[in-house]
This record gives C-alpha cells, structure tokens and sequence, in this order.
C-alpha cells in the first residue's frame, strides 16, 4: 500500500521542485546593475568633493545614498550595522567596495551592496 502511494508522490514532488525553481527564475528580475550603481557613485564622489554643481549630479548621488540605504534596510538579518553609523558611512563602504571590484559590475548591484556591507559589518 505504502509503495503505491509513493509511485505519485515522487513525480508529484519533482513536479513541484520544477515549477518551484521556475518561480525562483522568474523573481530574478535585476533592475539595477552594478554598472548603473557605479555611474551613480561617480556623482556622489563628486558631491562629495563639492564639485558638484548640475542637477543631474546631485540626483546620481542622491540615487547612490537612498539605493545603499534600501539595499541595507532591507537585509538588516544579514549584516548588523551598528548603532550610529549614517547613511553617509553606508554609501562610503559601498563606494570603496566598488571601487576596488570594478570586474564585478556586472552583477546585480543589491549583490555588490550586500557584499560590501557583510564585508565591512561581518556577524560576530
């Protein structure tokens, strides 16, 4: 009896494993590349420099500020920050990080923030 149940329940189960791993495909959707990250962390180096004078360079170091404090907020299990650090300081760990990654721009830049802050909040 038992054997005749298993006979479904294991196509049914890789079944379910397949259209799982579609799903998990699918949700994989990258809007912003480390690429896009990286023309945004130009100008918030330049902001940050005080040479920043044009709309658009201001609005590319906002960008860089608000995705790093999004990319954090949102992975705050992963990685404790500690009490105090400012958005600033998050935005400063991920420009350095990529500064010293330039050949993985290419990934997805939730990824390279990720990275950068485990790598500069590891867990204790």
């Amino acid at each position: 009896m038992i054997h005749r149940r298993l006979k479904w329940i294991m196509p049914a189960l890789l079944l379910m494993c397949v259209a799982m791993s579609a799903h998990e495909v699918q949700a994989r959707t990258v809007f912003i590349t480390g690429n896009e990250l990286a023309g945004w962390m130009k100008g918030y180096d330049i902001q940050k420099r005080g040479d920043c004078r044009e709309v658009a360079c201001r609005g590319h170091a906002t960008s860089f500020v608000m995705y790093v404090v999004g990319v954090c907020d949102a992975n705050l299990v992963d990685y404790p920050i500690p009490g105090g650090v400012t958005r600033d300081q998050l935005a400063g760990v991920v420009s350095q990080y990529l500064k010293e990654n330039p050949k993985r721009w290419a990934n997805p830049a939730s990824m390279l923030v990720t990275e950068a802050l485990k790598k500069a909040f590891p867990k204790k």
